[in-house]
């Protein structure tokens, strides 16, 4: 089972680690702009997590992957109740994204 929020958690903290690293360069553009780059970066970083689990749910290699590095607690016959999940078959097991 793969824990799609931990995903999404990584990546805006990835995201918010490489806006605070080019600090001084942002430091040189107005406020606006600077406002609409990071968010610009936040919504570029979830993108690309939620691409992730979208091409979890087609391919059971990168479900495989995923589980193995954002593993959700439980299994993938208990969903935690109300959480939306996708199921992947791996091998003999099912991978589920939530």
């Amino acid at each position: 089972m793969i824990d799609g929020d931990a995903l999404r958690t990584e990546a805006s903290a990835v995201a918010a680690d490489r806006l605070r690293r080019a600090g001084g360069l942002l430091s040189t553009v107005a406020p606006g702009e600077r406002d609409a780059i990071e968010s610009v970066a936040r919504a570029v970083a979830l993108s690309v997590a939620e691409g992730l689990l979208g091409r979890a749910a087609r391919d059971s290699l990168v479900a495989y992957a995923l589980a193995a590095c954002y593993p959700a607690v439980g299994t993938a016959s208990q969903p935690v109740a109300g959480a939306l999940t996708r199921t992947t078959r791996v091998g003999a097991s099912a991978v589920s994204i939530s």
